[in-house]
């Protein structure tokens, strides 16, 4: 048995029950078992607890899911959850170390572009839309298609983490994909789980890292 874990967006609930809950799209339950995996949703624990707590899940594979910005973002919005990106940084230097292969999307991307170096700028015309990107990557055998686009936040070629390749650009420029040059670390902007039928092409790209 495959064991996928999953990273979670934090939300506010406001009063009367004032909670910060770690929370998942129920549809990657759907990408888990295209994929071969039995989904694990991961809290966000403390620095301190990380270790202990993955060490007897024995997890295959690790995605790192969309939501929440990037608390240390000049202009953020306002979603931004502290505790996640520690844990989130925390858990790819893990990862690494345990040769458990990571992949991103949207936020994964982004933060797995910080741990390598890489920074993010402001981007417009990318929310709440569809777009065709196109495909440079060695893996890929897709020339160029259509697909969602939720972020605020980009990724240009000077930008690029150390190591990171691109693997597939939008119309302006702005990575829409990465793959790592030797570690089977990827990334893509777009989500896969927000699709109304799951794209078979997208499980294809994800199976190439994480199986």
């Amino acid at each position: 048995m495959k064991l996928l874990g999953i990273t979670q967006r934090v939300e506010t609930v406001s009063p009367p029950h004032n909670e910060r809950r770690d929370c998942l799209d129920q549809r990657w339950w759907d990408v888990a078992q295209a994929l071969g995996f039995v989904p694990v949703p991961l809290p966000n624990v403390p620095d301190a607890r990380l270790e202990s707590f993955l060490e007897p899940i024995n997890l295959s594979a690790i995605l790192f899911s969309g939501g929440n910005s990037l608390g240390f973002l000049d202009g953020a919005e306002s979603d931004v959850a502290f505790e996640r990106d520690h844990f989130e940084l925390n858990l790819i230097k893990w990862s690494l170390y345990s040769n458990v292969p990571i992949f991103g999307v949207c936020r994964g991307m982004q933060i797995i572009n910080h741990y390598y170096g890489g920074s993010l700028k402001s981007v417009n015309d990318h929310v709440a839309t569809r777009h065709t990107v196109t495909f440079c990557g060695r893996l890929s055998k897709e020339s160029s298609r259509e697909v969602n686009s939720f972020h605020n936040w980009s990724i240009a070629n000077a930008d690029l983490g150390e190591h990171l390749e691109p693997l597939a650009l939008a119309d302006d420029d702005t990575i829409e994909a990465f793959q790592h040059s030797s570690s089977r670390v990827a990334g893509i902007m777009w989500h896969p789980e927000r699709e109304p039928k799951l794209n078979l092409q997208d499980i294809h790209l994800m199976k190439n890292f994480l199986l």
